[in-house]
């Protein structure tokens, strides 16, 4: 699990969605039976969620509104409203 890269993936996904890039404001690594399946990155107004069973990123706005998803680098389901 390499949650190094994940973040800088991250980091340098948020101008793309409309939010300046920044480091996390925190992190939480995702646990399921004691082993770690990924890691949460909270932003000002954006939200990340890593899924290594999958090598998946989900990103969120604050309001749960689905922005993007980035499956082993390749991007799906890039929203307009972003920053709004």
């Amino acid at each position: 699990m390499d949650v190094d890269r994940v973040r800088r993936m991250v980091v340098e996904s948020l101008p793309e969605l409309g939010f300046p890039k920044a480091e996390p404001n925190w992190e939480t690594l995702l646990v399921s039976e004691g082993r770690p399946t990924g890691c949460r990155f909270e932003f000002d107004r954006v939200r990340a969620y890593w899924f290594a069973s999958r090598d998946a990123v989900e990103f969120y706005r604050d309001d749960w509104v689905p922005l993007k998803k980035e499956v082993a680098g390749r991007r799906s389901e890039v929203r307009e409203e972003s920053a709004s």
